[in-house]
C-alpha cells in the first residue's frame, strides 16, 4: 500500500452509528404492531440484538402485548431469529433489506409451526434516532 492510498482511507469518514425505535404494522390488520430498539451504523441495521415487542391478537380476541428478542443469524445484521416471552425458543425468522431502513420498507415474518410456513409482511412507519 503506499502513502496517498494509506492518506485516503485514513481520511475516510467513520460510519454514523445511532440508537433507534423502529414502529412496524403488519400489513394484514394494522392493529396488530411491533416495535425494535436498534443500533444502525449509516442507516443500516448493525445490532446482532434488538429488543422488541409485538402487539398481536391473543386466543381471547384482545390484543396482547409479547415482548421479544431478535437475534442476528450473521455479521450482516439482514436476518434475524425471534423469541418471545420467557424462554420461547420459537421458529420465527424476520428478514431486512440490504439498505437504510425507511419509512415504507416491508420487512418479512417467516413462522415454522408443525412444519406449516406462514410469511407474514410488516411495514415500517417510523424510524426515531433515539440520540438526537
Amino acid at each position: 500500500m503506499n502513502q496517498q492510498t494509506q492518506a485516503a482511507g485514513a481520511d475516510a469518514p467513520a460510519p454514523h452509528k445511532t440508537a433507534v425505535k423502529i414502529d412496524l404494522v403488519y400489513t394484514a390488520d394494522e392493529a396488530e404492531k411491533m416495535r425494535i430498539h436498534a443500533i444502525v451504523a449509516d442507516g443500516k441495521l448493525a445490532s446482532a440484538e434488538m429488543y422488541c415487542h409485538l402487539t398481536e391478537w391473543g386466543d381471547n380476541d384482545k390484543l396482547e402485548v409479547q415482548p421479544g428478542i431478535l437475534i442476528a443469524e450473521d455479521e450482516t445484521c439482514l436476518a434475524y431469529e425471534g423469541e418471545w416471552g420467557y424462554q420461547d425458543k420459537s421458529n420465527v425468522r424476520f428478514e431486512f433489506l440490504d439498505r437504510p431502513l425507511c419509512v415504507g420498507q416491508e420487512v418479512t415474518r417467516i413462522d415454522v409451526d408443525d412444519g406449516v410456513r406462514s410469511v407474514y409482511t410488516y411495514r415500517i412507519v417510523d424510524v426515531t434516532d433515539l440520540l438526537k
